[in-house]
């Protein structure tokens, strides 16, 4: 029996349970029976926070699944071994230790053929199915902790503009949505699954290195970006001190204990609760995700925009002294740049703007360009033109906005102007 501790630890939580078997270990010799005993639920432990690989429906793994889980305890073993003999067991923490170290034991198991035969796996199932869904998230959630993935300084070696971390980690999740939607369409005997996910990957980067000076999107993509990193520094810097202290400052009645005053309470707690859990919980790749869905939404939700007067309140004044700045509030609208982008595609002169693919008149760039900015997808297009390749039309359209782009900003800050000229 392991020394210490019962096999059956179910109440005692995850975290404690990993540092109660941590410390067991470290204080036995490798070679004990014990030890292998300890190492053994020490490792079960671990994998409770498994990602991938999980029974289902209490449907037994087998075939991929149970050989990479097979894979990972293995890798886990060497892993334990080596901080047993390093003295470094459950450092700095057991959630940040079992999180770590199961992350990297899967980044060694998941191989290219490994993911190769998840995907195929997927395709056993009918689309749309339960059992499709749930092996296409673990297909996802793999090819995230495989690092098979081209990295961001692979793809800005292939592309003109260095794509920024925020435009990488975009071209990854709009991969990872292209990859659901596309799975079906996947011909192994065709492509190799990593060459082929990496390929799409690659047009993608092309695409948003081309929207980075292209004046449909560029200047709503940063500021998103903008927002996104104003969002993650402002809940960095709200900590349990800083619950704890407005807390006080209550309790001694350093500020009015009011309506403003609970809610600012309720809002600090909420932020702190919501980044602790974001950072224990979720990978930065997730977090970014979550920051990034929030600060797009915020950045085109049809809202007004709010600005403050031109004073604000010193850190010495109270919640009361600074009331009045809730009366110094104005709203001012905020254009709607995709009518204006319209407006001026529709209005622009035939030349240069409705310059075509060769041999099919109808499809000029205002033609594809306003096709785009209805979110078409690119096949469509290229299927509404009858045009067999969409790289065809997504290459033309993207060698064209280069070409055009200084005239279209002109023409959108002119229709901007009059814009504002009538909603002053």
């Amino acid at each position: 029996m392991a020394r210490g501790l019962n096999k059956d630890i179910g109440p005692i939580f995850m975290n404690q349970a990993v540092l109660l078997l941590a410390q067991t270990l470290q204080s036995l010799p490798i070679e004990a029976l014990e030890w292998q005993e300890n190492c053994l639920l020490l490792i079960t432990q671990v994998l409770k926070g498994r990602p991938i690989c999980r029974v289902r429906d209490g449907v037994p793994l087998d075939g991929i699944c149970l050989e990479i889980l097979d894979a990972v305890h293995h890798q886990l073993r060497s892993r334990i071994e080596h901080d047993h003999a390093a003295q470094r067991l459950c450092y700095p923490s057991p959630s940040i230790w079992s999180r770590e170290h199961l992350h990297l034991a899967f980044k060694q198991v998941l191989t290219e053929e490994r993911l190769q035969r998840l995907a195929l796996r997927v395709q056993a199932h009918q689309p749309k199915t339960v059992a499709w869904n749930h092996t296409l998230n673990e297909l996802l959630y793999a090819l995230d902790l495989s690092g098979c993935l081209t990295t961001r300084s692979g793809l800005n070696r292939q592309l003109s503009v260095p794509l920024t971390e925020d435009a990488y980690q975009d071209v990854r999740n709009k991969t990872m949505q292209w990859i659901a939607e596309r799975l079906q369409d996947y011909a192994s005997e065709k492509y190799l699954f990593m060459a082929w996910v990496n390929g799409r990957m690659r047009w993608t980067a092309i695409e948003a290195a081309a929207a980075d000076k292209d004046p449909l999107v560029k200047k709503s993509y940063h500021k998103v970006r903008k927002l996104k990193a104003a969002l993650k520094a402002t809940l960095e810097r709200v900590t349990q001190d800083s619950v704890l202290n407005w807390l006080a400052l209550m309790l001694r009645k350093l500020v009015p204990v009011d309506a403003i005053a609970h809610h600012i309470l309720l809002l600090l707690s909420a932020m702190y609760s919501l980044w602790h859990d974001l950072c224990h919980r979720y990978t930065e790749s997730e977090r970014h995700d979550f920051l990034y869905a929030i600060a797009k939404q915020i950045v085109n939700a049809p809202t007004a925009i709010v600005n403050f007067g031109d004073q604000t309140a010193t850190e010495g004044e109270t919640v009361a002294d600074a009331n009045w700045q809730l009366n110094q509030i104005t709203y001012e609208p905020q254009p709607p740049e995709g009518l204006l982008l319209r407006e001026c595609l529709l209005n622009a002169p035939s030349v240069p703007f409705d310059e075509h693919i060769r041999n099919h008149p109808e499809a000029t760039f205002r033609a594809i360009a306003l096709a785009y900015l209805d979110d078409q997808k690119w096949q469509d297009i290229a299927d509404s033109f009858d045009i067999a390749n969409l790289s065809t039309v997504r290459n033309f359209y993207i060698r064209k906005s280069e070409k055009f782009g200084p005239q279209l900003r002109e023409l959108f800050e002119i229709e901007l102007a009059r814009w504002k000229h009538k909603n002053p």
